[in-house]
């Protein structure tokens, strides 16, 4: 059988194709896993641990949703830059180092497509457990709002304590949106 030299150059792009998105999915199981070692660590001693010596992040907690069976890291050092590999804390909110002893609220951000897509299955009265070195701080799901983008203030000082996770609206979605899901939970006594 005779290739042609247009077969072999498609036959090269598709393999240069795969070969690519494979080591793209390699360097995200290995950073996610380095992520989820470095968040242990945070949970055993309080001390900031950098996934990998270059990250501009570093775990500060790992978020619980035991009817979903879901587990995120949070992290903190940018809210762009995190997102890429977990759920971001939000710098204009109260720390997760502050869980229980602020009456701000947390706020949460991931990517619908990945980290996020979990709070659009989230419904009212579910648990969520935040999980610190100092031990774990419950929340319930209180209210489920869609706010555009520049609305997403529910988070500010005035709503009182809790944990507010945000995403894109529609969590299904895959084209840029303004609109973003709001989920609020309010501390468990």
């Amino acid at each position: 059988m005779k290739v042609t030299l247009l077969t072999f150059l498609i036959l090269a792009a598709g393999a240069g194709l795969l070969g690519r998105d494979g080591y793209r999915r390699a360097k995200e199981i290995v950073a996610v896993r380095l992520v989820a070692a470095a968040t242990d660590a945070y949970l055993d001693d309080g001390a900031a641990h950098h996934p990998w010596s270059w990250a501009d992040f570093h775990p500060v907690g790992r978020l619980y949703v035991p009817r979903l069976e879901v587990s995120q890291d949070i992290l903190d050092g940018g809210v762009g830059q995190a997102m890429a590999f977990g759920l971001a804390y939000l710098p204009d909110t109260a720390s997760p180092v502050e869980a229980g002893r602020t009456d701000a609220p947390i706020g949460l951000a991931g990517h619908r497509s990945s980290f996020g897509g979990f709070i659009g299955d989230l419904r009212m009265r579910d648990l969520l457990v935040l999980d610190m070195p100092d031990g774990d701080h419950a929340y319930r799901v209180s209210e489920i709002l869609v706010v555009p983008k520049s609305e997403v203030s529910v988070m500010t000082a005035e709503s009182g304590p809790g944990l507010a996770l945000v995403t894109c609206h529609p969590v299904d979605g895959i084209l840029p949106t303004q609109m973003r899901k709001v989920v609020r939970a309010v501390p468990v006594s």
